[in-house]
Protein backbone atom coordinates (compact mmCIF):
# COMPACT_ATOMS: atom_id res chain seq x y z
CA UNK A 1 0.00 0.00 0.00
CA UNK A 2 1.06 3.35 -0.12
CA UNK A 3 -0.26 7.26 1.09
CA UNK A 4 -2.04 8.90 -2.15
CA UNK A 5 -2.47 12.08 -2.61
CA UNK A 6 -5.31 13.02 -0.12
CA UNK A 7 -3.80 11.30 2.74
CA UNK A 8 -5.34 7.81 2.48
CA UNK A 9 -4.11 4.75 2.54
CA UNK A 10 -4.32 3.07 -1.26
CA UNK A 11 -3.45 -0.61 -2.45
CA UNK A 12 -0.14 -0.41 -5.41
CA UNK A 13 -2.07 -1.38 -9.27
CA UNK A 14 -3.34 -5.02 -9.27
CA UNK A 15 -4.60 -5.27 -6.22
CA UNK A 16 -7.09 -4.99 -3.64
CA UNK A 17 -8.32 -4.12 -0.05
CA UNK A 18 -8.22 -7.16 1.95
CA UNK A 19 -11.86 -7.47 3.19
CA UNK A 20 -10.27 -9.57 5.95
CA UNK A 21 -8.01 -7.92 7.66
CA UNK A 22 -5.29 -4.99 6.63
CA UNK A 23 -3.66 -4.60 3.62
CA UNK A 24 -4.07 -5.52 0.47
CA UNK A 25 -4.14 -8.48 -1.87
CA UNK A 26 -4.02 -9.72 -5.27
CA UNK A 27 -6.60 -8.91 -7.68
CA UNK A 28 -8.03 -12.20 -9.00
CA UNK A 29 -8.49 -13.14 -12.90
CA UNK A 30 -12.11 -13.30 -13.89
CA UNK A 31 -13.35 -16.41 -13.35
CA UNK A 32 -11.43 -17.05 -10.10
CA UNK A 33 -12.06 -15.69 -6.39
CA UNK A 34 -9.42 -14.90 -3.75
CA UNK A 35 -9.33 -17.96 -1.37
CA UNK A 36 -8.43 -17.17 2.28
CA UNK A 37 -7.49 -19.93 3.27
CA UNK A 38 -4.73 -20.18 0.98
CA UNK A 39 -4.19 -17.29 0.15
CA UNK A 40 -4.58 -17.30 -3.39
CA UNK A 41 -6.55 -16.91 -6.33
CA UNK A 42 -8.67 -19.89 -6.80
CA UNK A 43 -11.32 -20.89 -9.86
CA UNK A 44 -14.84 -20.55 -9.26
CA UNK A 45 -16.08 -24.39 -9.81
CA UNK A 46 -19.03 -25.48 -11.21
CA UNK A 47 -21.77 -27.63 -9.06
CA UNK A 48 -20.50 -30.96 -8.01
CA UNK A 49 -16.73 -29.72 -7.96
CA UNK A 50 -14.12 -28.78 -5.55
CA UNK A 51 -11.12 -26.91 -5.60
CA UNK A 52 -8.33 -29.37 -5.15
CA UNK A 53 -4.79 -29.01 -3.34
CA UNK A 54 -3.37 -28.21 -6.91
CA UNK A 55 -5.48 -25.33 -6.78
CA UNK A 56 -7.89 -26.80 -9.92
CA UNK A 57 -11.14 -27.65 -10.11
CA UNK A 58 -12.35 -31.04 -9.46
CA UNK A 59 -15.05 -33.71 -9.37
CA UNK A 60 -16.80 -34.54 -6.17
CA UNK A 61 -16.08 -38.31 -5.36
CA UNK A 62 -18.13 -40.82 -7.26
CA UNK A 63 -18.68 -37.99 -10.05
CA UNK A 64 -17.06 -38.33 -13.70
CA UNK A 65 -15.36 -35.70 -15.86
CA UNK A 66 -16.56 -35.31 -19.73
CA UNK A 67 -15.92 -32.09 -21.43
CA UNK A 68 -15.69 -30.36 -18.22
CA UNK A 69 -18.62 -31.16 -17.08
CA UNK A 70 -19.20 -33.50 -13.93
CA UNK A 71 -21.99 -36.35 -14.16
CA UNK A 72 -23.25 -37.82 -10.67
CA UNK A 73 -22.10 -41.43 -10.24
CA UNK A 74 -24.77 -44.31 -11.43
CA UNK A 75 -26.82 -46.18 -9.35
CA UNK A 76 -26.06 -50.51 -9.05
CA UNK A 77 -26.61 -52.27 -12.01
CA UNK A 78 -26.22 -49.05 -13.96
CA UNK A 79 -22.69 -47.34 -15.66
CA UNK A 80 -22.58 -44.19 -17.21
CA UNK A 81 -22.66 -43.89 -20.97
CA UNK A 82 -20.18 -41.39 -22.80
CA UNK A 83 -22.48 -41.81 -25.94
CA UNK A 84 -25.46 -40.53 -24.32
CA UNK A 85 -23.92 -38.97 -20.80
CA UNK A 86 -26.39 -40.39 -18.83
CA UNK A 87 -26.71 -43.52 -16.57
CA UNK A 88 -27.42 -46.53 -18.65
CA UNK A 89 -28.49 -50.20 -17.07
CA UNK A 90 -25.91 -52.84 -17.84
CA UNK A 91 -27.58 -55.14 -19.74
CA UNK A 92 -27.03 -58.94 -20.13
CA UNK A 93 -25.82 -61.18 -22.84
CA UNK A 94 -26.76 -60.76 -26.37
CA UNK A 95 -28.61 -57.37 -24.77
CA UNK A 96 -28.05 -53.62 -26.00
CA UNK A 97 -29.56 -50.40 -24.62
CA UNK A 98 -32.33 -48.95 -27.05
CA UNK A 99 -33.30 -45.41 -27.37
CA UNK A 100 -35.32 -45.74 -23.98
CA UNK A 101 -32.73 -46.35 -21.55
CA UNK A 102 -33.69 -50.25 -21.40
CA UNK A 103 -32.10 -53.64 -21.98
CA UNK A 104 -32.97 -54.95 -25.37
CA UNK A 105 -32.45 -58.27 -27.24
CA UNK A 106 -30.45 -57.98 -29.91
CA UNK A 107 -32.00 -59.13 -33.53
CA UNK A 108 -33.44 -62.82 -33.39
CA UNK A 109 -32.69 -63.05 -29.91
CA UNK A 110 -35.14 -63.51 -26.70
CA UNK A 111 -35.10 -63.37 -22.89
CA UNK A 112 -33.55 -66.01 -21.42
CA UNK A 113 -35.96 -67.63 -18.63
CA UNK A 114 -33.09 -68.59 -16.05
CA UNK A 115 -30.70 -65.51 -16.61
CA UNK A 116 -30.66 -62.14 -17.38
CA UNK A 117 -29.91 -61.97 -20.94
CA UNK A 118 -30.71 -63.21 -24.36
CA UNK A 119 -30.67 -66.79 -26.49
CA UNK A 120 -31.11 -67.35 -29.97
CA UNK A 121 -34.71 -67.97 -31.11
CA UNK A 122 -34.65 -71.20 -32.49
CA UNK A 123 -36.06 -72.32 -35.71
CA UNK A 124 -38.77 -75.14 -35.36
CA UNK A 125 -37.68 -78.82 -34.71
CA UNK A 126 -34.78 -76.66 -32.36
CA UNK A 127 -34.62 -76.65 -28.16
CA UNK A 128 -32.12 -74.37 -26.46
CA UNK A 129 -29.66 -75.77 -24.58
CA UNK A 130 -28.84 -73.71 -21.70
CA UNK A 131 -25.72 -75.91 -21.10
CA UNK A 132 -23.90 -75.82 -24.65
CA UNK A 133 -25.80 -72.08 -25.01
CA UNK A 134 -27.10 -73.33 -28.78
CA UNK A 135 -29.81 -74.24 -30.48
CA UNK A 136 -30.64 -78.16 -31.14
CA UNK A 137 -32.27 -80.17 -33.00
CA UNK A 138 -34.94 -82.23 -31.22
CA UNK A 139 -33.92 -85.57 -31.76
CA UNK A 140 -36.18 -89.35 -31.82
CA UNK A 141 -36.11 -91.99 -29.82
CA UNK A 142 -32.27 -94.01 -29.33
CA UNK A 143 -30.56 -90.53 -30.56
CA UNK A 144 -28.27 -87.41 -28.97
CA UNK A 145 -26.65 -84.33 -30.29
CA UNK A 146 -23.42 -84.76 -31.58
CA UNK A 147 -20.26 -82.18 -31.66
CA UNK A 148 -21.44 -81.01 -35.03
CA UNK A 149 -25.08 -80.32 -33.36
CA UNK A 150 -26.86 -83.57 -35.61
CA UNK A 151 -28.84 -86.05 -34.50
CA UNK A 152 -27.20 -89.42 -34.00
CA UNK A 153 -27.66 -92.96 -32.97
CA UNK A 154 -26.44 -94.58 -29.97
CA UNK A 155 -23.93 -96.97 -30.19
CA UNK A 156 -26.22 -100.48 -30.94
CA UNK A 157 -28.26 -97.96 -32.79
CA UNK A 158 -29.66 -97.74 -36.67
CA UNK A 159 -31.38 -95.35 -38.24
CA UNK A 160 -34.61 -95.97 -38.84
CA UNK A 161 -38.03 -94.07 -40.06
CA UNK A 162 -38.24 -92.29 -36.27
CA UNK A 163 -35.31 -92.28 -34.32
CA UNK A 164 -33.22 -95.48 -33.93
CA UNK A 165 -34.07 -99.03 -33.69
CA UNK A 166 -31.25 -101.95 -31.95
CA UNK A 167 -29.35 -103.51 -34.70
CA UNK A 168 -29.25 -106.69 -32.28
CA UNK A 169 -31.30 -109.91 -33.42
CA UNK A 170 -34.51 -110.82 -31.97
CA UNK A 171 -34.12 -111.57 -28.61
CA UNK A 172 -30.96 -109.77 -28.20
CA UNK A 173 -30.33 -106.55 -26.50
CA UNK A 174 -27.12 -103.87 -27.24
CA UNK A 175 -24.93 -103.68 -24.19
CA UNK A 176 -23.34 -100.18 -24.35
CA UNK A 177 -20.62 -101.30 -21.59
CA UNK A 178 -19.65 -104.50 -23.64
CA UNK A 179 -20.48 -103.33 -26.99
CA UNK A 180 -21.75 -105.89 -28.08
CA UNK A 181 -25.39 -107.28 -28.31
CA UNK A 182 -26.42 -109.60 -25.34
CA UNK A 183 -29.52 -112.38 -25.19
CA UNK A 184 -32.29 -111.45 -23.01
CA UNK A 185 -32.34 -113.91 -20.55
CA UNK A 186 -35.25 -114.67 -18.78
CA UNK A 187 -36.35 -115.39 -14.88
CA UNK A 188 -33.42 -116.77 -12.53
CA UNK A 189 -30.84 -116.78 -15.60
CA UNK A 190 -27.62 -114.57 -15.79
CA UNK A 191 -25.19 -114.41 -18.87
CA UNK A 192 -22.19 -116.29 -18.89
CA UNK A 193 -18.63 -116.30 -20.40
CA UNK A 194 -19.78 -117.38 -23.79
CA UNK A 195 -22.84 -114.76 -23.94
CA UNK A 196 -25.25 -116.98 -23.14
CA UNK A 197 -28.28 -117.26 -21.21
CA UNK A 198 -27.75 -119.60 -17.34
CA UNK A 199 -29.11 -120.66 -15.14
CA UNK A 200 -28.28 -119.64 -11.71
CA UNK A 201 -27.12 -122.00 -9.04
CA UNK A 202 -30.01 -123.95 -7.66
CA UNK A 203 -31.72 -124.19 -10.95
CA UNK A 204 -32.29 -126.11 -13.66
CA UNK A 205 -32.97 -125.50 -17.61
CA UNK A 206 -36.48 -127.70 -17.96
CA UNK A 207 -38.43 -126.55 -20.84
CA UNK A 208 -36.88 -123.59 -22.00
CA UNK A 209 -37.41 -122.06 -17.87
CA UNK A 210 -34.93 -122.17 -14.89
CA UNK A 211 -36.62 -124.38 -11.94
CA UNK A 212 -34.99 -124.56 -8.46
CA UNK A 213 -33.12 -128.17 -7.91
CA UNK A 214 -34.23 -129.68 -3.86
CA UNK A 215 -30.71 -131.00 -3.40
CA UNK A 216 -30.02 -132.85 -0.14
CA UNK A 217 -29.30 -130.69 3.02
CA UNK A 218 -26.13 -128.80 2.48
CA UNK A 219 -26.20 -128.62 -1.64
CA UNK A 220 -27.10 -126.77 -3.85
CA UNK A 221 -27.17 -127.27 -7.69
CA UNK A 222 -24.30 -126.09 -9.70
CA UNK A 223 -25.64 -125.06 -13.18
CA UNK A 224 -22.37 -125.09 -14.59
CA UNK A 225 -21.36 -128.62 -13.48
CA UNK A 226 -24.88 -130.15 -13.21
CA UNK A 227 -25.05 -131.72 -10.43
CA UNK A 228 -25.49 -130.73 -6.74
Amino acid sequence: MFVNANNNCQCLPGYVINNHGLGCRARCPTGTRYNYTSFQCSPVCPPSQFVNSSNQCQCNQGYSLINGICYPPCQVGFQFNFTTFQCSPVCGLNMYVNSSNQCQCISNFVPQIYSFGCRPNCQPGYLYNHTSSRCEPICGPNMFVNASNQCQCYLGFKPSTVGCVSYCATGYQYNPATRICIPICGANMFINSLNQCQCNHGYMLQGGNCVYIHCPSGYIYNSTVGKC
